[in-house]
C-alpha cells in the first residue's frame, strides 16, 4: 500500500512539474521600446531557462539622447515571486547630450513566476518615462 502511495505521488509530481516547464516560453525573445522627453530606447528581451526553475533575463538594445543638456538611461526593473516579493533594479549605461549608447543589461529570476518593466529615465531614477513591459510568464 505504501509503495503504491508513493508511485502515484511521484508521478503526480512528475507530470506537474512537466506541465509548469511545458507552459513556460524559453529562450523567445521579445521587442521593446520606450521613450521618455527627448530620449528613446528599444531592442529585444530574451529569457532562457537555465534550471527548472531559474532563468537568465537579457535586455539589449540602445539609448538615444537628443537633448544636448541631460542624460538618459534605461532602468529594468525585475519582480520575483518565487520567494518573499522582492525587486531586482539595473540600469544602462548614459547617455549624455546627443548619440546612443548600448544597453545590455542581465537578470536571474528566480521562482515560477516573474515580471520585468524597462523604462528610460532623465539624470536620476526618479524622473523616468512610464514602464514597458519587457517580459511576463509563469
Amino acid at each position: 500500500m505504501r509503495r503504491t502511495l508513493l508511485a502515484v505521488v511521484i508521478a503526480t509530481a512528475t507530470l506537474a512539474g512537466s506541465g509548469v516547464a511545458a507552459a513556460s516560453p524559453m529562450a523567445e525573445e521579445k521587442p521593446w521600446s520606450a521613450s521618455f522627453e527627448g530620449a528613446t530606447a528599444s531592442g529585444t528581451s530574451t529569457v532562457t531557462k537555465t534550471s527548472e526553475l531559474f532563468y537568465k533575463l537579457d535586455l539589449k538594445g540602445a539609448v538615444t539622447g537628443t537633448s544636448s543638456s541631460d542624460c538618459y538611461f534605461v532602468v529594468m526593473r525585475t519582480a520575483h515571486f518565487g520567494k518573499p516579493w522582492s525587486y531586482t533594479t539595473t540600469e544602462s549605461a548614459k547617455q549624455c547630450g546627443k548619440g546612443s549608447t548600448a544597453v545590455a543589461l542581465t537578470d536571474y529570476p528566480d521562482g515560477i513566476t516573474y515580471t520585468a518593466f524597462a523604462k528610460v529615465c532623465r539624470n536620476d531614477r526618479d524622473t523616468c518615462g512610464e514602464p514597458v513591459s519587457i517580459l511576463n510568464f509563469g
